[in-house]
């Protein structure tokens, strides 16, 4: 998932029920954010997620897993 941040720091890591995320060592300074975007997709795309998803997925992690709202599955 792609994470704003400084260059180097752009690429977390999120698990379906986990709080918060991993940042990886997959993004490099020298790539725009352009490209980390495309590389983000390009990995999430593999595993079947798609950007909804992994905005819904970001936005969970962040406000916790156990909201009102959360009847919907999410495909991860």
């Amino acid at each position: 998932m792609f994470i704003h941040a400084h260059p180097g720091k752009r690429i977390g890591l999120v698990t379906q029920g986990q709080n918060g995320f991993l940042i990886t060592t997959i993004d490099q300074a020298d790539l725009t954010d352009g490209e980390s975007k495309m590389l983000v997709n390009t990995l999430n795309s593999a595993r079947g997620v798609n950007p909804d998803t992994a905005e819904r997925m970001l936005n969970l992690a962040i406000s916790g897993w156990n909201q009102p709202c959360n009847d919907e599955r999410l495909a991860a």
